[in-house]
């Protein structure tokens, strides 16, 4: 029979690659439409929708736009709690 050979990864590496999957990664500033759809589970065109009538937060970044990401969630709380119109 053969033995199955192993390689051993040094004890001071594994861990530092568990506190790096251990933390949690800082959400991205900006992100565009797709992605806030995505996160969000609201629609692509609805989303555009409020661009055009200018209630999403973001810049305009070229062609793209890029959605604020903190200011949309706050905006999203706040509508949920009743205080504003989404």
């Amino acid at each position: 029979m053969r033995r199955k050979e192993c390689i051993l990864v040094p004890r001071r590496e594994s861990e530092e690659r568990r506190e790096q999957i251990a933390e949690p990664q800082k959400p991205k500033m900006f992100i565009t439409i797709t992605e806030t759809a995505e996160i969000t589970g609201l629609a692509e065109t609805f989303l555009r929708k409020l661009h055009d009538e200018g209630k999403l937060p973001g810049v305009q970044c070229g062609r793209r736009f890029m959605v604020n990401s903190e200011q949309f969630l706050q905006h999203l709380k706040e509508a949920s709690q009743g205080s504003k119109e989404c």
